[in-house]
This record gives C-alpha cells, structure tokens and sequence, in this order.
C-alpha cells in the first residue's frame, strides 16, 4: 500500500531532478554566471557588509544542520567574499551550526539521532575508544573526510562531553575553514580566465 509508494516517488523525484540538470548543466553559462553572483555580492557587501556578512553566516550555519554538505558553499563563499571576510563568515557559522546540531542530537532529536547515526558502524568503533581519550577522538573525527551531519549528529549520540566536542570544534575549523575558503577564493582568477578576461 501507501509505504511501499514513498520510496517509488521518492526515486522518480531524485530522477527527474538528475534527468533535469542534465539538460540544463551544458546549457549553463559557467563564466557569465560566475561574474554575476561576484558582481552581485560586490553590490551587497558595499550598500549592506555587516547584513550580508550576518546573512551569510546565518546561511551556513542554517546548511549545517540541515544536512547538505557544506564545501561547495564554502569554495562558493571564498569566491564572492575574500579570504578574509569569508573566513569569518563560515568559521563562525560552522561555529553556530555545528553546536546547534550536536545540541540537537543530543535533546529534541535525540532519539532520531540515535535511529539515524547509533548504528553506524564508524561510530561503534569510536564508542569504543571515545572514553579514554575524548577530546582525541573528537579531533580525530573533526578532521576525518566524513559528512559533517555524520560528525554532528554521530558524535551527539556518544559519550562525549560537550566541551570535548566544542573544542574539538573550534581548534579543527580554525584551519579547515580557512583552507576552504581560500581555495574559492582563487577561484577568481579561473572565472577571469573562462570569461577571456
């Protein structure tokens, strides 16, 4: 009946998405829209830099918790920001996001964070060791190439004390989000050079 439907519709939704953007993508005027969304933050940023900035940190913090993964915004934010202004944004965001998603696993979505993640067979083995050495193992899985859901939420539904988790947090995104955010950053320069500038 009715449950079996919800994946059905569910994988055609997924398709006819791909079977979308597989018709728009060649079509896609990559330089012009590059040149575009930096003019467009450029204008922002001049009328508006504290309520863009605000945001724009308030964006990355919202794409945190929800799930998608956050590189591409990241590269995207070094691009139109700068290094620097960038930097604060998704550092700080990442900050707000992350906290917000380990707090949530751990209260309101606990139990959904438990049925999600509690199983997974990465956070069984660092269950293991995450007793003797918390704030290692956070750092450890700070740096790892996981999702960051996986890092938030997974982490949630361990024995892991908050400050081990924030710290942890702070000190691996000091530089993670700088390097992110630096290599969008160039981007600048591949965009000048497919627009024949």
């Amino acid at each position: 009946g009715q449950p079996s439907s919800r994946p059905s519709s569910r994988w055609i939704g997924i398709l006819s998405l791909l079977i979308a953007l597989a018709v728009a993508l060649p079509r896609l005027d990559v330089p012009a829209l590059l040149t575009t969304m930096s003019e467009t933050a450029l204008i922002y940023r001049q009328a508006s830099p504290m309520l863009t900035l605000s945001a724009c940190t308030a964006l990355v913090a919202l794409w945190t918790i929800s799930f998608v993964p956050l590189t591409p915004l990241e590269l995207t934010l070094g691009y139109l920001l700068g290094v620097g202004p960038a930097y604060a944004v998704v550092y700080i965001g990442k900050v707000l996001g992350c906290s917000a998603a380990f707090g949530l696993g751990r209260t309101v979505g606990a139990s959904w964070a438990r049925a999600q993640f509690g199983r997974h067979e990465l956070l069984q083995a660092i269950a293991l060791s995450v007793s003797e050495r918390p704030l290692r193992i956070c750092l450890l899985v700070r740096l790892a190439c996981i999702p960051i859901a996986l890092k938030n939420y997974g982490l949630a539904v361990l024995p892991i004390r908050s400050v081990d988790f924030l710290g942890s947090l702070v000190a691996v995104e000091l530089v993670m989000s700088l390097v992110l955010v630096t290599v969008g950053s160039t981007a600048k320069d591949m965009g000048a050079i497919l627009s024949g500038e």
